[in-house]
């Protein structure tokens, strides 16, 4: 079975800076172990959550004598209204009027603070609209509500601490993305191995966000590592997302100005771009595109001198495919 490491391809724009996109798309469905940040569009009802109000409510309150059965009433109660404020939301979602949705999430998850689904879509919500304390609020409740359960699920807490550096890198904190990806890393490393393939997306991260905090000899150890790793792992791995993280690799060194260390990357992906050349032509242009580029400011004899951040970048996002399929937990 072939591991799905890679996600997207980039290429890096002036415009950009260190605010590159990880996170699975906004409108993936949230599975039992999966978590999502990243914007924006429909979310589907959900049906047949709890069951319908009784039909004479009043009645069934105004019959019970006893504190419990007065204490059983009142939880019902605010399970349905949660309920019910939830779907409304996510109406309102569909509906494209995502301030009235959050406000309605935010009084589902105040009457029921335990439910993750109702945390999950307010920190969706709340990172669309660039509530960017209020998103960290929830990931975090999240994260207590995954630690809590009985059988504490691993993936769920890398899932989260992915969708912690796509927030900290949007709102600008490098040091707390810094310390969420080496948080989620030590994770990952106890759950699949220390060279597992599954890592290979987070050591160029961690990459990219050392390139952008300056310490370019950092940056290239961890590039370094992610080259060896695609080279020497003995795991099957999708012929695309080789082709892509070596492309991803051979970006962050074009733009440290490593042009001999880049170019060796975007060979590399070429050659896996190339086994299937009719589906990848538009990912061959611009791999090849970036390996002409190299090889002009080679020999132009151009310092190895970093570039400033972000200088040159342009991002591209291949065709979506299906989220990674994760090995199942020891």
């Amino acid at each position: 079975m072939c591991h799905r490491v890679i996600r997207q391809l980039f290429v890096i724009p002036a415009s950009l800076g260190a605010s590159l996109c990880w996170a699975v798309p906004y409108d993936t469905p949230l599975p039992e172990s999966d978590y999502s940040v990243v914007p924006s569009v429909r979310v589907e009802e959900e049906e047949n959550r709890n069951p319908a109000l009784p039909e004479s409510g009043l009645s069934v309150i105004a019959a019970a004598t006893s504190t419990a059965q007065l204490e059983q009433l009142r939880d019902t109660g605010k399970q349905q209204a949660a309920e019910a404020a939830y779907k409304l939301a996510l109406q309102f979602v569909n509906n494209n009027n995502k301030g009235t949705a959050i406000e309605l999430i935010r009084e589902a998850a105040f009457l029921q603070p335990d439910n993750a689904r109702y945390i999950h879509l307010a920190s969706r919500l709340a990172f669309e609209l660039k509530d960017y304390p209020a998103t960290e609020t929830y990931l975090f409740r999240l994260l207590a509500i995954y630690r809590s359960q009985a059988t504490p699920d691993a993936l769920k807490e890398i899932t989260l601490f992915d969708e912690l550096v796509t927030l900290y890198v949007a709102w600008g904190q490098k040091d707390a993305a810094r310390s969420a990806l080496m948080k989620g890393l030590v994770i990952k490393k106890a759950t699949f191995g220390e060279d597992h393939p599954y890592i290979i997306d987070d050591i160029y991260r961690l990459a990219e966000l050392e390139l952008n905090a300056g310490n370019v000899g950092e940056s290239k150890r961890q590039l370094e590592r992610a080259f060896a790793l695609l080279e020497n792992s003995s795991a099957a791995i999708d012929d695309r997302d080789v082709a892509t993280a070596f492309h991803n690799i051979g970006e962050l060194y074009r733009v440290s100005g490593q042009w001999t260390d880049a170019e060796r990357a975007y060979l590399k992906a070429l050659t896996f771009w190339n086994k299937a050349p009719m589906m990848n032509q538009q990912e061959i242009q611009t791999t090849a595109r970036r390996l002409a580029q190299t090889r002009a400011m080679q020999s132009a004899s151009v310092t190895d001198t970093p570039l400033s951040t972000g200088q040159g970048r342009k991002m591209l996002t291949v065709e979506p495919r299906q989220p990674a399929e994760l090995p199942e937990k020891m």
